[in-house]
């Protein structure tokens, strides 16, 4: 067995996700030697942003649901949801569904990401800062790498991936474009440096990513405490005893929770439960800028993150056991039954 990859899944913007239903109707019993019909033929008789309704010539009614399933296009009229991102001028367009989603070409650009989402009114532009470590007791906080130059790579119909995308850290950014989302992942290639190399308490420190939105919605939060420091003693000595995760709601989108877990081979079931935590994300204003920053404990990552290649210049040889890690950023907004981007002109 190859090693396994280590993913970390934070921020994602998607729509509200809908059951897949596909009705289902019970065979009746027949003989073995009763003649067999001929097979009925099936039309859709109806589409809609979440929905369409089969009917066939034997008189059977059906209607499959999936979210974002369908789109307004050009003529105006229903049709066939497409992950597809298309390559125009250099840059990655993906517009065949409810959002639609401009990708620059380099990840170090503002906005390196503008989405549109399904009301056609609202838009999000992003860009990836850096990573960082906040020490939850001191109230320490820095950035170990920043966002550099680096060049997308169209990997897959709906993927783009950015290779070699930070200072000072081994580590990828990819964004993945599908018809009920969009996701913003950071792939970790190898251990960052730890945090007692700069001075902070790695027992209470928090690894964390940061992304700028340009002028976004204001969402309602709602929040959902994962840990709660119960001794009062230590609470007074912390600058952040409770680890909270906000629920952002903007109307037709919504971001849920991040979760940052192993990766193997067989992308068909990258989970391993015992690899894997929740991400915690809160929406700042600072000095009239506005940033989404999603933070999990160091100790809760570090078993991923100690099957990764060391840092030689803190651990002094490259592990055993190499593996890939990737931060995944799963906070994007989520229109409800629907999801869109906007396009930005290159």
């Amino acid at each position: 067995m190859k090693p396994l990859d280590e993913i970390m899944k934070t921020t994602l913007l998607s729509l509200l996700p809908l059951l897949l239903a596909t009705p289902v109707r019970a065979l009746d019993a027949v003989p073995q030697d009763a003649p067999v019909a001929d097979a009925p033929s099936f039309a859709i008789a109806e589409r809609g942003p979440n929905h369409r309704i089969w009917t066939n010539s034997a008189g059977g009614t059906y209607e499959e649901l999936a979210t974002g399933m369908n789109f307004i296009d050009q003529t105006g009229n229903w049709a066939e949801s497409s992950e597809e991102i298309q390559i125009l001028n250099g840059y990655g367009v993906a517009q065949q569904g409810q959002h639609q989603v401009v990708i620059s070409p380099n990840v170090n650009q503002a906005p390196a990401t503008d989405l549109l989402v399904p009301d056609g009114l609202t838009r999000f532009q992003t860009h990836i800062l850096g990573i960082a470590y906040f020490d939850a007791s001191s109230g320490k906080s820095l950035m170990i790498a920043v966002t550099k130059d680096a060049i997308g790579q169209l990997v897959a119909p709906n993927i783009v991936l950015y290779p070699d995308s930070f200072t000072d850290l081994r580590a990828d950014v990819r964004v993945v474009y599908t018809r009920y989302g969009f996701e913003q992942d950071i792939i970790l290639r190898a251990q960052p440096p730890p945090p007692q190399n700069f001075g902070l308490d790695p027992n209470s420190s928090i690894l964390q990513v940061w992304t700028e939105f340009l002028n976004p919605p204001v969402p309602q939060q709602t929040a959902l405490i994962l840990y709660q420091e119960n001794d009062p003693q230590v609470r007074q000595a912390m600058a952040q005893p409770d680890l909270i995760d906000h629920a952002l709601d903007f109307g037709s989108m919504t971001i849920g929770q991040g979760t940052a877990f192993t990766i193997g081979d067989n992308p068909q079931n990258p989970l391993t439960p015992d690899e894997s935590t929740p991400i915690c994300k809160e929406w700042n204003t600072i000095e009239n800028r506005t940033f989404l920053t999603e933070s999990v404990p160091y100790l809760a990552l570090k078993p991923m993150l100690d099957t990764l290649p060391a840092v030689v210049a803190a651990i002094g040889k490259p592990s055993k056991n190499p593996r890939t890690a990737a931060l995944k950023n799963s906070r994007r907004p989520v229109p409800r039954g629907e999801r869109m981007e906007s396009l930005m002109q290159p």
